[in-house]
């Protein structure tokens, strides 16, 4: 019996690989498309709390925001919460 099972077994692992192997890659999204979109972006910690986002706001401005552990905003591109990086034109 337990000879028969592990013929068994090899022989399925063997049909198993000859199927896997003849299949077709299948990508997640098409090769070469280097275009993400989306309204926002939100960075979580490993506890799954927002710590960071990406996004634009009501009026048009796009803000990058910093946050605390807390949820708190501690640094973003609107000045409000600590200072801006000046990106030359």
């Amino acid at each position: 019996m337990r000879t028969l099972t592990i013929l068994f077994a090899m022989v399925a692992g063997f049909v198993g690989g000859a199927i896997g192997s003849s299949l077709r890659t299948v990508y997640a999204q098409a090769p070469g498309v280097e275009i993400l979109h989306s309204r926002a972006f939100v960075l979580l910690d490993a506890a799954g709390r927002k710590r960071g986002e990406w996004t634009v706001t009501p009026s048009g401005e796009a803000v990058l925001r910093l946050l605390d552990p807390l949820g708190r905003v501690t640094w973003d591109t609107t000045g409000k919460h600590g200072s801006v990086i000046p990106i030359s034109k």
